[in-house]
């Protein structure tokens, strides 16, 4: 039998996940990676394009109120 190691996300290097979050806008960044895992959480709120983004682009029709309250409130005290 062989140990063969699987690559984890827990265990890359930072920059390699910098040079990962390089190729990803803000908006694919907040869709697919925050709240993953902690440690992605730390690692994009350390990294700098990510600490820049400011605005947040929503189209009509794409969200609900409902859905809409709870990313609002969040606005309100996370600047």
């Amino acid at each position: 039998m062989s140990k063969t190691v699987v690559p984890s996300l827990l265990t890359i290097p930072i920059e390699i996940v910098y040079r990962i979050l390089d190729q990803m806008t803000p908006k694919n960044i907040m869709k697919s990676l925050r709240e993953v895992c902690q440690r992605l959480n730390k690692i994009i709120d350390t990294y700098p394009p990510y600490k820049k983004f400011d605005r947040v682009f929503l189209k009509a029709g794409e969200m609900d109120p409902e859905r809409f309250a709870p990313l609002a409130n969040a606005l309100k005290f996370n600047k």
